[in-house]
């Protein structure tokens, strides 16, 4: 229980009604509220303990579920599922059974985030809601040190959209400070106005509108500034995916930052759905999260 208190301590609860916020001090009462949150579950199947539906924002969308390992983890894996900025949910199968057995298996805490959706918030505002997400994860807490020091956060299609923004320019949202490295898998987008200029599928549409200036203020590659290190998975089975994975790595070294291209010969729901099973796909993403939290 000491070792779910000490990351639950990680997050607070949110007091006002603002987009984004910078993270407050942990309080006697807060901590209290944390540590005995209705949300605690026990071990679950994973063979992990876990507490649900932790809030880090001001919506009822705002919240995340924890998996801890045994022992005290070395590092935080956070996940920001996909589903075209409309649906999806941080419990669902294909966003925990594989990656969070595998990573529970090595030690680190496994955290999925839920944010906003459309219609309610666009994807200017699901960046906001994942940014505050992580800056309640990246709250110091003396147990805990090494872990909040050490984060790597994976998203998937418009997930991994939302968190490329973010990674772009991490310092662009109040109280985020930079994390380890960025895992993209298969992103959805990364340069809007290009995907809108040209041939796209309706549901870019209704993400991004119509207005010019907000395609390029909802575009990663339109961003850079100091960017978190990330690692661009794409499939090579999508026309245009590894095209624009490239474009955005070359972007990112071009403004200083480190970056790389995994192209795999894998579907863009199987990029989500298979990482975590044992193949050279998933050999790849540990070196690469390995590698960098050896910084």
């Amino acid at each position: 229980m000491r070792l779910v208190r000490s990351v639950l301590l990680l997050l607070t609860l949110a007091g006002s009604a603002q987009v984004v916020a910078a993270p407050e001090r942990l309080t006697a009462d807060t901590s209290a509220m944390l540590e005995s949150s209705e949300g605690w579950k026990g071990k679950d199947s994973l063979g992990a303990q876990r507490s649900f539906d932790l809030s880090y924002g001001f919506t009822a969308k705002e919240k995340l579920d924890i998996y801890l390992p045994a022992h005290p983890p070395k590092a935080i894996i956070v996940i920001v599922h996909g589903g075209a900025w409309r649906t999806g949910d941080k419990s669902a199968k294909a966003v925990i059974a594989n990656k969070g057995q595998h990573f529970i298996d090595q030690g680190y805490a496994f955290m999925s985030i839920n944010y906003p959706l459309l219609p309610d918030a666009n994807p200017d505002v699901q960046a906001q809601a994942v940014a505050m997400a992580i800056s309640k994860i990246q709250i110091p807490n003396a147990n805990t040190q090494m872990a909040v020091k050490n984060i790597i956060v994976i998203g998937h299609s418009a997930g991994a959209h939302l968190l490329a923004l973010i990674s772009a320019n991490p310092r662009a949202y109040p109280g985020l400070q930079p994390w380890r490295a960025s895992i993209l898998l298969d992103s959805a987008a990364l340069d809007v106005p290009k995907i809108m200029r040209a041939r796209h599928f309706p549901l870019y549409d209704k993400a991004f509108g119509k207005e010019e200036a907000f395609w390029e203020k909802v575009s990663p590659v339109h961003h850079i500034k100091q960017p978190v290190p990330s690692l661009f998975v794409c499939s090579s089975r999508r026309r245009t995916a590894c095209e624009q994975a490239s474009e955005a790595s070359m972007a990112w070294q071009a403004q200083g930052g480190s970056s790389a291209v995994l192209p795999e010969d894998l579907s863009h729901r199987q990029i989500n759905d298979e990482l975590g099973q044992p193949s050279d796909y998933t050999s790849a993403v540990d070196a690469f999260i390995e590698q960098h939290l050896a910084l």
